[in-house]
């Protein structure tokens, strides 16, 4: 049976368009993101990228007015990545031992609004070029801003997707290429059996601040320990004190995010550093350059959000104080945190009052949305009449979009989710609606509630909403109890 708590939801790679609940896999620097997004901040930048840009909905909106002179050329883009990738990649092994980024490539697609790919390049650290059609023509893109892995010209690659609307965006070179070098990480770096550690990244709803402010007040004295050196032995005992409070009573949240903690920490550290890393780099401009990529949020509202940017400061404390950490860090099985804090004496502190002043407000808030987000699903949770439409997604293989990640109700929810399946030839659209996220035995599923008019004929089921698009498929009929399942597979 599998595991529901796996950390890699869905077997897929999160991207937060905005996110309020999730940093971001990659939080493009997102945080995801976010994100992704910074990923919380998009992830400065996921999701913090941190995956906080601006919503996909707005972003939408936005577009009705953008004219041809507002994009970006996406030649431009594209060579201003491969600048970055030239630069940068080929160093390296210098931000972590034994990652060689010279063996990779990133196949970036361009696509227009019907997602028609109009043009795509091939970048590595040896150079770039515009494919010919016939490079590419049996690979399936990622959706618009979603990325995936690849094997092209016999190297572990990565395939990225921009539209216009990512063109919109002022620092779309900068995070496109952040999105890249992060996820390259999760790809093809790290250890076996790592990204499959027992974990969740879904935040129990409603959200209870106070797991919140105490890791929010150990990135306060992490962040403070890394810019006054001179206090830093201070600022660790303060850290771990904090740490340890939270590890103590919210140990449940602790188990659960500790892969996280590990992975999205060790890859927000390597995209951050992999922004600027060259051959020429000397200790004060690696300081300079790291200290860039702090994010300066005060808190985060989610225990993922806070994964990367914890991991990201411990990881600099650790190059300061350890310069041979990296050495045995994956092996230890010990998060970023617990590595540093290692050698450290707790010190007690005040919770800092303005922090949770904010920090209950800013919760009281979410909740509030939260819970108008998720309206129809909940509306269905209690209404046994309204049918599900049960999406394996197995074979899938690439990112999606959400917003955040919950846990309600005993079921696993992903908000604003958003992504394209093929189903007989056919594409199926789920366009920013809640949705259930499960697996079974060895499958991986989306249910979707069908609270919007749908029409089930001969088996064939046909939904043309703007939440919901699915073009007459053919559906295997179940049942749950009272309620109605319709249950299809996706090819891809």
């Amino acid at each position: 049976m599998l595991n529901r708590k796996k950390i890699t939801t869905l077997g897929l790679i999160i991207v937060l368009v905005v996110s309020f609940l999730i940093s971001g896999c990659s939080q493009k620097s997102n945080n995801h993101q976010d994100d992704l997004n910074k990923d919380s901040t998009e992830e400065q930048a996921e999701i913090s990228s941190n995956d906080n840009g601006a919503e996909l909905s707005e972003a939408n909106d936005d577009m009705s007015g953008v004219t041809n002179t507002d994009i970006s050329s996406f030649s431009d883009i594209a060579e201003n990545i491969a600048e970055k990738v030239k630069l940068h990649w080929p160093h390296m092994d210098k931000v972590w031992p034994g990652y060689d980024y010279t063996k990779h490539n990133l196949i970036l697609f361009y696509s227009d609004e019907l997602g028609s790919i109009k043009e795509a390049w091939l970048i590595n650290s040896e150079g770039s070029r515009q494919l010919d059609a016939k490079e590419f023509e049996d690979i399936t893109p990622p959706q618009p801003d979603g990325f995936a892995p690849l094997q092209f010209e016999d190297k572990p690659s990565i395939a990225m997707n921009l539209d216009d609307i990512s063109l919109t965006q002022g620092d779309a070179a900068e995070q496109t290429y952040r999105t890249a070098t992060h996820e390259l990480v999760h790809f093809y770096y790290h250890v076996d059996g790592l990204t499959d550690a027992e974990g969740s990244r879904f935040q129990k709803f409603p959200i209870d601040k106070t797991p919140r402010l105490y890791r929010a007040m150990v990135y306060k004295n992490l962040r403070e320990a890394f810019f006054a050196p001179d206090l830093a032995e201070d600022h660790l005992a303060k850290a771990k004190y904090w740490y340890e409070k939270w590890k103590s009573e919210f140990n449940d949240e602790y188990e659960d995010i500790k892969g996280t903690d590990i992975i999205e920490g060790t890859a927000r550290y390597i995209e951050n550093i992999g922004s600027f890393i060259t051959d020429q780099t000397s200790d004060e401009d690696f300081v300079k350059g790291a200290a860039a990529s702090i994010d300066y949020s005060a808190f985060f509202s989610t225990a993922d959000a806070e994964s990367y940017e914890i991991g990201y400061l411990s990881a600099l404390l650790l190059d300061r104080n350890n310069p041979q950490w990296k050495e045995s860090f994956y092996e230890s099985g010990k998060t970023l945190e617990e590595t540093l804090f290692e050698n450290i004496s707790e010190k007690e502190e005040e919770i800092d009052a303005t922090l949770e002043k904010n920090a209950t407000q800013e919760i009281e808030t979410i909740n509030s949305q939260t819970e108008s987000d998720i309206s129809e699903l909940i509306k269905a949770q209690e209404d046994s009449t309204i049918p599900y439409l049960k999406i394996n997604v197995t074979k899938s293989d690439g990112s999606f979009s959400a917003h955040s990640m919950l846990e309600y109700n005993n079921d696993l929810v992903i908000t604003f989710f958003n992504n394209s399946y093929r189903v007989e030839q056919k594409d199926l659209n789920v366009n920013d609606i809640a949705v259930i996220d499960q697996a079974e035995q060895d499958n991986l599923f989306i249910i979707v509630p069908l609270t919007m008019e749908h029409k089930l004929e001969d088996g064939i089921l046909t939904v043309d909403t703007k939440e919901l698009e699915v073009p007459g498929l053919k559906v295997e009929e179940s049942k749950d109890g009272e309620r109605t399942i319709y249950n299809l597979e996706v090819e891809q």
